[in-house]
């Protein structure tokens, strides 16, 4: 099955809400020997689908939170040990990824980092709705190579602002490169221009191809 067709049979069961059958068909493509990234890939078009159908009120937001809960628990019982399987035994370099102030919206930074992780990069995530100034010292400590930031609505782009900002201006951060991606600048990508920052990616396939520049 090509990808297209993958994305829509995963889009037909997420909205039935039929978890097993989600389950099964991602566990039938991985061992039938597609790449992770690829299946990343259908998964993140089907659920851009489903957040289209939110928008233009054809599904309730419950059945959006349910979609995203499904694809969720997909990723974590059916990925990380393939994950492990793959992944370089010894990283190259080290990224800090997290979700900004306000920002409670996790699916698409979960799946960056197994893709990083998949390609031999040390991954740590701290989570969302992250407040950076209490996160500095942790930051510094661990040394991180890059330092990923994911912005989901435009009303968190004033946190994302001063996150960049402030990473710049601490001592022992300044050389830290800076990625920024998410939901928000892919449908408004003028406030890119608000931001401070090395690399920007505005999906999965952008993500790979910079993880394979950066790796």
């Amino acid at each position: 099955m090509n990808q297209a067709e993958f994305s829509e049979e995963y889009l037909g069961y997420i909205m039935d809400s039929d978890k097993q059958a989600v389950f099964n068909l991602v566990k039938n493509e991985l061992e039938n020997g597609v790449p992770v990234e690829k299946v990343y890939q259908g998964i993140e078009e089907a659920m851009y689908e489903v957040g289209r159908k939110w928008h233009k009120n054809e599904i309730s937001i419950a059945h959006e939170h349910l979609a995203t809960a499904i694809t969720q628990w997909v990723l974590m019982t059916a990925f990380p040990q393939l994950i492990h399987d793959y992944a370089s035994e010894q990283p190259n370099k080290k990224v800090m990824s997290f979700t900004v102030a306000g920002n409670n919206h996790d699916l698409g930074i979960k799946m960056v980092n197994d893709i990083l992780e998949n390609k031999g990069f040390s991954v740590t995530y701290l989570g969302t709705n992250l407040p950076i100034k209490g996160a500095l010292e942790f930051i510094k400590a661990h040394g991180p190579d890059y330092i990923l930031i994911s912005v989901a609505l435009p009303v968190n782009v004033p946190y994302a602002k001063e996150a960049t900002q402030i990473i710049r201006e601490t001592e022992g951060l300044k050389s830290v490169k800076i990625i920024v991606g998410g939901y928000c600048f892919k449908q408004f990508p003028d406030l890119l221009d608000k931001m401070n920052y090395d690399y920007y990616a505005s999906d999965l396939d952008e993500f790979i191809e910079l993880a394979d520049k950066l790796g």
